[in-house]
């Protein structure tokens, strides 16, 4: 009889249905969820970054000079774009409006969040990272926005599927797929390069039985030939192969230094914008400008950061802003939050605190200490940058990997108690 695994979807065992009723179930609420605040946000303006990329995915014509690798998408990167453009080319969805996009991969990536987790970590971890997801608050509010915060995390987690935990496929095909996705990520934010890069480098360490270190070479080849024609019409455009990279530089030096001698005065900014003054590389931003003191702060408190707001972002934006804009004491928050959401506090706490649990428990699992090297490598430029004011939508692809931790650490109490239920009997707790 068959087993539902990670090599199929659908081959049958007992209880398979009544597991897929539920992550239907699920889905369908996160949908309802979603459709809920499309309506809400259908008749308010775009983010400018949305209607950059419906501009230029009309803009963008297929084989001409306009095309996919052309470069002449300003900072942009192409995939994206061209997923944008595909699907309000389609006839039968030229009315969709992009919000419906996001909405789309935000159902794929809680679907994923399951799949995947299942596939490694077993069924009950599946569900419940999936459940939290769906109901993850500002992933509701983010998939009524039409960007693309929801497509680069669900090739994130496709990379990762393919690059460990699919099993039962040859060292070719894994090479191919990882490789492939590597190339994705690239195409739809150039900054995931070196993250990239390094993970699949530790993977022969990591993985032994699945990766050596020609293979990581592979697919890494694979990665930087998909992206190369783009750094190349970048160069051929603007002069400058990493232009996006550094144009972000720049925006984050002047955010920090604007108005300090050396640095491009408030009236430059307010005159040519974010992105004024000379050329800045990554590199000289962090490591010309801080010292490696700041730098190792300013990561660890990133990453505490980013972990931290998984479980406050169930709360609802709106809500964050009124009690800023008010400047209220931590327990007057606290009261106010119980009094307007609170069944989305209490679940948000729950993550948090499943979460820390699950951070100190793993180790016991020699199996998910990677994920440990997930949590932090997928994260290793954003998280100094998130300590200085980095959005939320630009660090949220690695929290569905942080609810599979929080679905660990919540099976791994389950399990707990109804074994210590199994040896004591039936018993009563004390009033």
């Amino acid at each position: 009889m068959g087993r539902f695994t990670g090599k199929g979807l659908f081959t049958l065992r007992p209880g398979l249905w009544k597991e897929l009723s539920i992550v239907l179930v699920c889905l369908f609420l996160a949908l309802w969820l979603r459709l809920g605040e499309l309506k809400r946000m259908k008749d308010r303006p775009l983010d400018p970054d949305v209607l950059g990329y419906v501009h230029h995915a009309t803009q963008m014509m297929l084989f001409s000079e306009t095309g996919f690798y052309s470069g002449r998408f300003g900072m942009r990167e192409p995939l994206y774009i061209l997923v944008v453009k595909m699907i309000f080319h389609n006839p039968f969805l030229q009315k969709m409006n992009i919000r419906y996009v996001s909405l789309l991969f935000s159902i794929c990536l809680v679907f994923l969040t399951y799949y995947i987790a299942r596939a490694w970590m077993g069924p009950a971890t599946g569900l419940t990272a999936s459940f939290l997801l769906a109901f993850q608050t500002y992933f509701i509010e983010l998939s009524a926005r039409g960007l693309r915060s929801e497509f680069f995390s669900v090739l994130f987690l496709l990379f990762l599927y393919f690059a460990f935990i699919r099993s039962g496929i040859k060292p070719v095909a894994r090479v191919f797929l990882t490789g492939i996705l590597a190339g994705l990520v690239f195409l739809t934010r150039t900054e995931a390069v070196f993250p990239v890069i390094l993970f699949l480098l530790l993977l022969p360490f990591l993985r032994k039985k699945m990766w050596n270190k020609k293979m990581a070479i592979c697919a890494i080849f694979i990665g930087i030939i998909l992206v190369l024609p783009h750094f190349w019409s970048m160069y051929r455009v603007t002069g400058d192969p990493f232009y996006t990279n550094n144009k972000n530089a720049s925006f984050f030096t002047n955010l920090e230094f604007a108005g300090k001698p050396g640095f491009p005065t408030q009236e430059e900014i307010e005159r040519e914008g974010m992105y004024a003054g000379p050329k800045v590389t990554p590199f000289d931003y962090f490591f010309s400008f801080h010292p490696v003191s700041e730098l190792l702060r300013g990561n660890l408190w990133g990453l505490a950061k980013i972990y931290i707001c998984l479980s406050l972002r169930y709360i609802p934006t709106p809500t964050w802003g009124i009690l800023k804009q008010q400047g209220t004491r931590i327990g007057v928050w606290a009261g106010f939050i119980l009094k307007r959401h609170p069944l989305q506090a209490l679940l948000g706490a729950l993550a948090g605190i499943c979460f820390l649990g699950g951070i100190l428990t793993l180790w016991a699992v020699p199996e998910y200490r990677l994920l440990y090297l997930i949590l932090i490598i997928f994260q290793i430029q954003t998280a100094f940058l998130f300590s200085k004011g980095l959005e939320t939508r630009v660090v949220v692809h690695t929290w569905p990997v942080a609810l599979w931790v929080t679905a660990f650490f919540m099976k791994f109490c389950s399990e707990r108690f109804l074994k210590y239920k199994d040896e004591k009997g039936d018993f009563n707790f004390p009033l």
